[in-house]
């Protein structure tokens, strides 16, 4: 009687109207997120850009956003500007070009999309606020269009006004519609009119009222972007519009089998939601390790001196879309209210037809496995099996028809081929009735289609069992008269500034890299601060290294250096942590705001050099004046060095010693934050906001005085937090508020919270503590000036970063660790196809395992044990756990690296906790062995600093 009601509930769900389907996409940008791209060899980057954009192969986008570059901090980089005065325009800047070029010739017909994060500096006219000539702003914009059209052959057929910034600083929301307007007349008269306009790309709430009294704002817009949907969904208003919505930026989620999960959800749930593509943030991760947002792409390119590469699970679901759709076919939506297309065991499903053609979704993930970083909906209940019965177009798919079916459920074995995704199930046929009946599982998706003649796509060499990945090589050299893209070398990480490779100064032969911003660009209002030029190279796990190079400053006021242990604050846009040796000035400092558009604050001149223990040399460790015999700083090439070994720095100026043997390491641990204290001495403010910064939200289910006082405890217990706000939320679920934690920000004069606060911080400590690893880079104040002859040397034992790891053959006892995957020496080398799922150590040469197994008691360390004993662990792929075979509430937990720890940190068994969790789920490599744990334990924690590292692994690390 069941299986009878479930079919009369599912029948006949199919309204009459439809919507066209335009597609899933990637973004690359929002900042520099392709960096080490194309410093793939060509095999490699063939390898990926055919899994991205080849036709009916494997991810087979149809859409490519990219950042319409500005020179500025946009996330993970700064990617080049086109425009850099009135009379500078520079069509071959930045790798966006090339991308899209490569992208194209796979697929002639994919949209190209380009979205400005911020604008040039000048833009401004002395004001924070870019459209304050919007004649002028649209030439900048069209410009780049046209530099797409005639150096490249691009046609860009897509532009949005302004990334998540509707409303210009203390500006009214017109300025913005101004600008459209004019922006649509500039292309129009450039023969440009077939590239369409989308806005807000941010929250469309912002632009529904204008759009609705204003014909002309209507006329100049195409279609309507959001910003990650979530929850929120549409309203009737919006949709009212009668313009095409798409998920204009979404997912931005950790890409491990949990993001696949996420990712499965929302392309599911978007469509339901009246929205006709959706584009992930952000395409692929080729970006230094360990910063923001690390390894949340499709595929991760983070290994280019090495040429592995990586597919995410999350490729595997964009699959489940692209190879059973076209852009084009109708988008059937269902009879309710909120058009969504529901299971009544628990999750949704779209349908998809051609004139010829169905293709069914569907998606059964739970919230702990299937969690988004943001604008998830409360919680809901799967049934574990479920029988699932779907009616089928007939005109597509009439009785008798059989459709094949794809089955992806998520597992922790990944990336190798394997049984986890994208697996053929048995066909299903079409009923007299016109349904279709299965069995479904919890965390599962499926495509059910009349398309034949499908495949799975093989891994490429690259991303198989070709090259490893492998830590930065050292030593590393670059004279910078190498091949760049853009004019950019391969393998740094501009964070601030914008280096090029241009013909070098002062009559040195040759090329050398140049910072070339003078003034800052203007940023989305929220996030429009700045700190210092860097651009990092290297890992994050670099200890013990000598930085050298020859920098030359052309003139008095502005100044260049080096820099060892670099961290990742919050955001680049503040000041960072690490040891830097500036020559001639420190960077100019405007803390509350430096803000771009406006006059920078001069920079901090020095009588020769300082070393620093940040960014803004608020702490100088030593500082001193130039050799006696060393010519004037200005207009002269001067070589520096610098150098730790073991916790003492050591620095050189055109071959003569500065300084030795200054310490640097950790004298104690940092103090906890004394909670209560902080609570009682925060003041509530009601009547104002505080701009930007936002690092998190979460949701409280509560509301009034109970959620400010939980928002505050939050902020407070939270040593990157520097102010809180709580705003209502937009969930469907009931009554709620979200509480926003940010890094810093500075109260504005309006409301627009319900209620906000500026933490109260303790006094600060009497002297900074240099971070104990960190990337290398090259830093510089406003200003131009050059660098060559770069060189990065090891200076622990062996000529490594760090202190390599023993010899000594295992024995049961040996201790396991929480490493860097690539830390040398260390052995990260398992199996589980053998000895019934108990974790394998793989010793070097022993193909088939050793007798060692992963082992430990509960609340023990976690060591090598025999295999086959009692303390053996045993590896569950579909939770991504390891748990004693006699009690499966505990897990194999990593702990956490702190500031203070010289040795790299322990693995114990401590209870289960709920997941989604980042210390006890670990991803199996069954081509490398590794055991890739979720979180960043194996990186020391630093203090406002952030960190997600996602390459630390189960070791052995004698």
């Amino acid at each position: 009687m069941w299986f009878t009601m479930l079919a009369v509930l599912i029948a006949s769900v199919y309204a009459t109207s439809a919507f066209r389907f335009d597609g899933i996409g990637g973004l690359s940008g929002g900042g520099s997120t392709s960096t080490f791209f194309e410093a793939y060899d060509p095999d490699g980057r063939d390898e990926m850009l055919d899994w991205l954009f080849k036709p009916g192969y494997a991810a087979s986008l149809s859409i490519l956003k990219v950042e319409i570059g500005t020179d500025d901090q946009t996330t993970d980089g700064c990617e080049g500007c086109h425009m850099r005065s009135p009379t500078d325009v520079d069509c071959n800047r930045g790798y966006e070009w090339a991308l899209m070029k490569q992208a194209v010739q796979r697929n002639p017909n994919i949209t190209l999309y380009g979205l400005p994060w911020g604008f040039a500096g000048w833009l401004g006219f002395g004001t924070t606020n870019p459209y304050y000539n919007v004649t002028a702003t649209a030439e900048y914009t069209a410009t780049w269009v046209e530099c797409a059209r005639d150096a490249h052959g691009l046609n860009i057929s897509m532009l949005g006004l302004w990334n998540e910034a509707w409303v210009a600083d203390n500006r009214p929301d017109t300025d913005a519609w101004e600008y459209a307007l004019a922006l649509r007349a500039r292309l129009d008269s450039s023969g440009l009119s077939h590239v369409r306009i989308i806005v807000p790309d941010g929250d469309i709430a912002d632009v529904v009222k204008p759009l609705q009294s204003n014909s002309s704002y209507l006329a100049a817009t195409w279609g309507l972007g959001q910003h990650y949907p979530g929850s929120r969904g549409t309203t009737p208003e919006e949709l009212a519009l009668g313009k095409p919505m798409w998920s204009s930026e979404d997912y931005s989620t950790y890409s491990d089998a949990t993001g696949a999960g996420c990712w499965s959800r929302l392309l599911v749930q978007n469509v339901g939601w009246g929205y006709s593509a959706t584009i992930t943030w952000y395409l692929l991760g080729g970006f230094a390790r360990g910063l923001h947002y690390d390894s949340d792409g499709l595929i991760r390119a983070e290994w280019p001196t090495s040429g592995h590469w990586e597919v995410t699970p999350m490729a595997w679901i964009t699959m489940h879309w692209t190879l059973f759709t076209e852009v084009g076919w109708d988008i059937i939506a269902c009879e309710t209210t909120s058009t969504r297309c529901s299971l009544p065991g628990g999750g949704n499903f779209v349908a998809l037809t051609s004139e010829t053609d169905v293709t069914l979704i569907v998606e059964t993930f739970r919230h702990n496995t299937s969690q988004c970083i943001r604008w998830d909906p409360p919680d809901w209940t799967v049934e574990q099996t479920q029988v699932v019965v779907l009616e089928v177009p007939s005109s597509q798919a009439p009785a008798g028809s059989a459709l094949d079916v794809w089955r992806s459920c998520m597992g922790w074995r990944y990336p190798a081929n394997d049984d986890t995704f994208m697996q053929r199930a048995d066909n299903l046929i079409v009923s007299a009735a016109g349904t279709v009946t299965f069995t479904a599982e919890a965390d599962c998706y499926y495509t059910l289609t009349t398309l034949k003649g499908r495949v799975k796509p093989t891994l490429p060499t690259h991303a198989a069992g070709g090259p490893r990945s492998a830590a930065f090589p050292l030593p590393f050299r670059d004279d910078f008269e190498g091949p760049t893209v853009g004019g950019e070398a391969p393998f740094f990480g501009d964070q601030e500034g914008k280096w090029e490779t241009v013909p070098a100064l002062a009559g040195r032969v040759g090329n050398a890299s140049q910072q070339q911003v003078t003034a800052w660009p203007i940023l989305e209002p929220q996030c429009n601060v700045h700190a210092q030029p860097i651009s990092i190279i290297g890992d994050l796990f670099f200890e013990s290294v000598r930085v050298t190079t020859d920098v030359l400053i052309p003139s008095h006021g502005v100044g260049a250096g080096v820099a060892l242990r670099v961290r990742s604050p919050i955001s680049f846009r503040e000041v960072v942590p690490g040891l830097f040796l500036y020559l001639g000035a420190t960077p100019g400092v405007d803390e509350a705001n430096n803000a771009g558009g406006v006059t920078p604050p001069p920079n901090v001149i020095l009588p020769g050099w300082a070393l620093c223990a940040d960014s803004y040399c608020h702490e100088q460790i030593t500082n001193g004046t130039l050799p006696s015999s060393a010519q004037s700083i200005y207009g002269h090439w001067h070589s520096l060095m610098l150098e730790v070994v073991e916790g003492r720095a050591r620095g050189m100026i055109d071959s003569h010693e500065i300084f030795e043997n200054v310490v640097i390491s950790h004298q104690e641990p940092p103090s906890k934050p004394d909670i209560k204290v902080c609570v009682d001495n925060t003041t509530v403010v009601t009547d104002k906001v505080i701009e930007g910064f936002d690092y998190l939200q979460t949701m409280l289910n509560t509301t009034g005085p109970a959620a400010i006082t939980a928002c505050i405890q939050e902020c407070c217990a939270a040593s990157a937090c520097k102010a809180w706000a709580i705003t209502e939320s937009s969930s469907s679920g009931g009554a709620g508020t979200k509480c926003w934690l940010k890094s810093g920000g500075t109260m504005d004069q309006r409301p627009g919270q319900l209620a906000c606060g500026l933490k109260t911080l303790p006094p600060p400590s009497p002297a900074s503590v240099v971070p104990p690893s960190g990337w290398v880079a090259l830093v510089s104040t406003l200003g131009v000036m050059q660098f060559d002859n770069f060189g990065i040397d090891g200076t622990a034992e062996g000529n490594g970063a760090v202190r390599s790891c023993g010899q000594t053959s295992p024995t049961p006892g040996s201790a396991l660790v929480s490493a860097p995957c690539d830390h040398p020496g260390a052995s990260t080398s398992f199996t589980t196809d053998v000895k019934g799922g108990q974790v394998v150590l793989v010793t070097a040469g022993a193909r088939e395992g050793s007798s060692l197994c992963i082992g430990g008691g509960i609340g023990t360390n976690v060591t090598l044990v025999e295999c086959g004993s009692a303390a053996a662990l045993m590896y569950d792929v579909s939770t991504g756990r390891l748990t004693p075979r006699s009690n499966q509430q505990h897990c194999l937990t990593a702990i956490q690296r702190q500031q203070n720890d010289a040795a790299l940190p322990k693995i114990a068994v401590a209870p289960c906790v709920a997941i989604p969790d980042e210390s006890q789920q670990f991803q199996f490599n069954p081509t490398t062995g590794a055991l890739r744990q979720k979180g960043s334990h194996c990186i020391a924690q630093v203090a406002d600093t952030a960190l997600a590292y996602r390459d630390c692994c189960i070791a052995l690390c004698l």
